[in-house]
């Protein structure tokens, strides 16, 4: 992690990721969609937008 200080807010620290930093978060980001994608594909067509439906109504509330 990187900290800079903020040029229009002294008071302020920016925080960045490192070179290693950021290829770690893509690496992550893979094993996430794999993980979801192994799970979901498990589900029929019917059965995903029946999901993604009740989720819809979860989050609207």
């Amino acid at each position: 992690m990187e900290r800079k200080v903020d040029p229009t807010d002294k008071r302020a620290t920016l925080l960045f990721l490192t070179e290693k930093g950021s290829a770690r978060a893509l690496e992550v980001e893979d094993e996430r969609k794999e993980f979801f994608a192994a799970i979901f594909s498990k589900l029929s067509d019917e059965e995903k937008q029946v999901l993604s439906d009740i989720m819809d109504k979860l989050l609207s509330e």
